[in-house]
């Protein structure tokens, strides 16, 4: 099962703006992209770095609160099983482009198209994805919170977003109210970053000169005899010295790598458990508003009638025990036989 993704930031200064424009034009370093396919990357509006942010700050209204949110940066995607999947790839149009065009029109519309500055699509990472800057501007105020104010327009953005354009890619809405957790791309980042900046020790000269060995013998000890380190000794000494520095680091992104797989885990196992309710409940989600609305009725006057008969039952119970007792009958509980 294949999900849109739609997830929204909130920039709050031209230093913030400036990071992560950084990052969209790869002008900072960004472990987890290819190289040699950033050239495949799209640019949507201003081309550079510089060009962005002028165009962030034209669109700024000159008086504004000092906490305003100044940026929203959106981040468009689908899980990997999207692209994966030819018949949906197809659809999207491979690397997403269509999916992209889709998405773009969507949030001019949402917010403007003179408040969408840019739009920036990534092909250099695993998944194709698109990053977009958009000004939250709402007349002549800044007003983010018109947007993304609150769990409930959050919500409503997401359903919005997957019916209006995921759904036409075949892509469905994450599952709502889920509890899942998403580690932003700052804290991924974040913990790779402080892995990768374990200090790796220079090999120096030094370090490749094979070295005496210690003196096992008399004649070693009187300097007659002098025994080296091989070749392989130099590199068993070398390559220990780097594996101590390092080994923090390959630990913490292990750690990294097995807490992703397990949230996609359960990401998985909920997608399961989604598709066997909805499985389950197919006859029902094809009736349509008023045909619920019937079951509904017959099924609360089902209850009432269930509760009535139960009512009378009671009832009915009670009087025939009031008459038993009134003509002098009374039961008792039957004894065991006799040892």
């Amino acid at each position: 099962m294949a999900y849109a993704i739609l997830r929204a930031a909130k920039l709050k200064s031209m230093g913030n703006i400036g990071g992560s424009i950084a990052h969209t034009f790869r002008s900072r370093d960004t472990p987890n992209a290819d190289p040699e396919r950033t050239p495949q990357n799209e640019h949507i509006g201003p081309a550079t770095p510089e060009a962005v942010k002028a165009g962030i700050a034209a669109r700024l209204p000159e008086k504004r609160r000092s906490d305003a949110v100044l940026c929203i940066e959106y981040f468009i995607g689908a899980s990997p099983e999207a692209f994966k999947d030819v018949t949906l790839a197809a659809k999207m149009g491979n690397t997403g482009g269509k999916y992209f065009d889709d998405a773009l029109a969507w949030l001019r519309q949402r917010h403007g198209a003179e408040n969408v500055i840019s739009a920036h699509i990534h092909r250099d990472e695993t998944t194709p994805h698109m990053v977009v800057y958009v000004v939250p501007r709402d007349g002549e105020k800044l007003n983010a919170k018109k947007w993304l104010g609150g769990k409930e327009a959050l919500s409503k953005m997401q359903t919005d977003f997957a019916e209006k354009v995921g759904k036409k890619f075949g892509l469905q809405r994450g599952i709502e109210g889920s509890k899942a957790t998403h580690k932003t791309i700052k804290e991924f980042y974040g913990e790779l970053g402080q892995a990768a900046q374990a200090e790796v020790p220079a090999i120096t000269p030094e370090d490749l000169t094979p070295r005496r060995m210690e003196a096992q013998d008399w004649s070693e000890r009187l300097g007659l005899f002098r025994r080296e380190e091989d070749p392989g000794m130099v590199a068993a000494r070398v390559t220990s010295k780097v594996g101590q520095a390092v080994r923090p680091a390959l630990t913490k992104l292990r750690e990294v790598q097995a807490r992703e797989r397990q949230q996609a885990g359960a990401v998985a196992r909920l997608s399961k458990a989604l598709s066997e309710l909805r499985e389950k409940f197919a006859p029902f989600l094809e009736l349509t508003a008023d045909q619920f609305a019937q079951l509904a009725a017959t099924a609360r006057r089902m209850v009432d009638e269930n509760r009535k008969l139960a009512q009378a039952q009671a009832q009915a119970q009670a009087q025939t025990q009031a008459q038993t007792q009134s003509r002098g009958i009374t039961f008792s509980k039957p004894r065991g036989p006799r040892r």
